[in-house]
């Protein structure tokens, strides 16, 4: 007799690597090694030291800056203000600004306005709105 062991009821294991695990926020990091040190979904890998070299997971930074935020177009990457923002600076070029509404463009004479709707088509310096609609139409720039 033998062992009573039946060859269909082995099951056979194979060596794998382990799953990869994922750093949280806050923890070391590294995707220049094998298998690497990855972050987890919604984390990027931000180092400082040279390159191959360790870093820590962190949240990246948001697309666009808001009405407020800090703005700087002259770096690579910009830090650019959302759709419909301006990135003002009154320091010297290159320097961080804020972002801000764009201000109000002005219609020269004879063009388009209406000072009634929002945001306005206003008038240009020295410029005032004329109309003879109801009150609410454009009007044409006629007075200076």
């Amino acid at each position: 007799m033998g062992n009573g062991l039946i060859m269909e009821d082995l099951v056979l294991q194979r060596c794998v690597p382990p799953p990869p695990q994922c750093s949280a926020k806050g923890d070391v990091c590294n995707e220049s090694i094998f298998p690497g040190i990855l972050c987890c979904a919604g984390l990027e890998c931000s180092s400082n030291g040279p390159p191959g070299s360790n870093g820590t997971c962190v949240s990246p930074p948001p697309q666009c800056s808001a009405k407020g935020e800090v703005c700087n177009e002259s770096i690579h990457p910009g830090i650019l203000c959302c759709d419909g923002l301006d990135c003002s600076s009154t320091g010297p070029p290159g320097s961080n600004g804020t972002c801000v509404s764009p201000p109000p463009q002005c219609s020269a004479k004879g063009e388009v306005c209406n000072e009634s709707i929002h945001p306005g088509i206003l008038c240009c310096a020295g410029l005032e709105c004329s109309s003879n609609g109801p009150p609410g139409s454009n009007g044409k720039l006629s007075y200076e």
